[in-house]
């Protein structure tokens, strides 16, 4: 969200890419009031294949999920203001941000060039899961068709 925000105010900006963007955390949102617990127990990645190991912490301090959801408060109402080429990655099932929070993201920014691309092999950590080989050809192929000076055309 925050390359969202930056995207947002610095137009010389190339372009962004997502995967699963939280623009609504419903596990977190139930925290938003609350100064207790300290720390708030993570649970398992949320990845479909077996054996992956994604580094974490085992907690979550409540003060960051508080930055978290004013962050997305804040970036929500501001996404028209982004107009650079954007590509989103949707995972078509998250158990951590709805997968209609990228739908959101696509149909509120400005750009003209954008991109949205389901992942149906994948949960929320997309980029160690099943289809981590589509995310790394088609955010290539993006960097090179939209992003890059000399290319510069519509995907």
């Amino acid at each position: 969200i925050l390359a969202l925000h930056l995207a947002g105010k610095y137009k010389e900006i190339s372009g962004v890419i997502t995967i699963n963007a939280a623009l609504s955390v419903p596990g977190y949102e139930s925290f938003e009031d609350l100064t207790e617990p300290r720390f708030i127990a993570e649970g398992k990645p949320d990845i479909k294949a077996e054996g992956i190991e994604e580094i974490t912490y085992s907690a979550v301090p409540i003060t960051a999920v508080h930055n978290l959801l004013n962050l997305i408060k804040f970036i929500k109402p501001k996404l028209s203001e982004v107009s650079c080429p954007l590509l989103v990655f949707k995972s078509e099932e998250d158990h951590v941000v709805p997968p209609d929070s990228s739908d959101t993201l696509f149909e509120n920014v400005s750009s003209s060039i954008k991109k949205i691309i389901s992942l149906t092999n994948s949960y929320h950590v997309a980029s160690m899961d099943y289809d981590k080989e589509i995310i790394a050809d088609r955010t290539s192929d993006y960097i090179h068709l939209c992003c890059h000076p000399f290319y510069k055309i519509s995907v």
